[in-house]
């Protein structure tokens, strides 16, 4: 009976020492894990950002540089008519953009958006249907001021 007195407590005690490593060690895996969780959302919300970025800054792919000499004669285009015409004025990287309806770059205007009222930014950020050339050109006009 004596060699049970001394067991079963020292038993007890491994057990409890145990107990006690186990539950540190999950406290700190824990711990870990939330961090990695929260690293996982600032990355997704980081490549969010610059998808978006990249949906917005979409250019029209350039044809050819000045120097080169056209390989034939272009040929003549029938007039555009007034009503073939639309583009979207909107901000984009602190400037004021005039895309085409697939979502290409034509121009950038120079344009300090500091200096525009927010009426005028809350409109240019959900962009502007520009539906004629003369709208066009009035719009230029009068962001350019």
């Amino acid at each position: 009976m004596g060699i049970w007195k001394i067991w079963v407590p020292l038993f007890c005690v491994i057990l409890i020492v145990g107990f006690v490593f186990s539950h540190s060690a999950l406290s700190k895996l824990t711990e870990k894990t939330a961090a990695l969780e929260q690293a996982g959302l600032e990355m997704k919300e980081t490549v969010n950002e610059w998808i978006d970025q990249a949906a917005n800054t979409r250019t029209v792919p350039t044809q050819g540089t000045p120097q080169d000499p056209p390989e034939k004669e272009p040929e003549e285009t029938p007039p555009v008519q007034e009503e073939d015409f639309t583009c979207i004025m909107r901000t984009c990287d602190e400037k004021i953009g005039i895309y085409t309806p697939e979502g290409y770059l034509i121009r950038f205007l120079d344009t300090d958006l500091r200096t525009l009222p927010k009426s005028d930014l809350a409109t240019l950020e959900k962009g502007i249907l520009i539906s004629s050339r003369a709208e066009l050109i009035s719009r230029i006009e009068d962001f350019e001021r």
